[in-house]
């Protein structure tokens, strides 16, 4: 009797022991085999017409809080799809970093886009697990015609493959929660 309760207690030993390692390497072993995340919300837009390289566009500026939940996102590329009010199609959505970035306000004002290149996600190489980010994009489609966007998606891809997508859609958008950075934006006098 007594040789078969060292040997349960052996075994409880051994059992409790497994449960603690299981519990201590669980974490890791989750961050390890997890794929990054992004979420993301839509702070500002901003949409305009004009030239860009001598080629008429329509042209977006978005300021996004983002995200990477599980672990950080090292950006691969990425794709931006428009869809427009009316069109069931997308548009292709092209980066942009133009050092000369004016733009034309809501009251016809003059705008010139003060952000530093590092703030904007053509030089934006990681995003950090767990922090919260703003991000600035500015980008463009073969569009001539001013037009409020239906849905913008961005789709990221990571360095080791995996792939996260982050949607806006107009709809959903407070207007009174969109806000107008006037650290970020100077006019321009005429």
């Amino acid at each position: 009797m007594c040789k078969d309760t060292v040997g349960w207690l052996n075994y409880l030993a051994l059992l409790s022991g497994l449960v603690g390692a299981a519990a201590w390497l669980a974490p890791w072993a989750y961050k390890k085999i997890s794929r990054p995340s992004l979420k993301g919300r839509l702070v500002s837009h901003f949409e305009n017409v004009g030239q860009l390289n001598g080629k008429y566009c329509q042209m977006h500026f978005l300021a996004i809080n983002i995200i990477s939940l599980s672990q950080c996102f090292n950006i691969k590329d990425m794709q931006i799809l428009v869809r427009y009010k009316g069109n069931p199609s997308h548009y292709n959505g092209e980066l942009f970093w133009a050092r000369k970035n004016e733009w034309v306000g809501p009251d016809k004002e003059r705008l010139k886009l003060m952000i530093r290149p590092e703030d904007t996600l053509p030089f934006v190489g990681t995003i950090p697990q767990d922090i919260t980010r703003t991000i600035y994009l500015t980008f463009k489609v073969d569009k001539r015609e001013l037009e409020e966007f239906e849905e913008i998606t961005l789709v990221f891809n990571e360095q080791s493959g995996s792939r996260s997508t982050v949607s806006f859609k107009y709809e959903l958008i407070n207007s009174d929660q969109m806000l107008w950075d006037d650290r970020i934006w100077e006019e321009i006098s005429s």
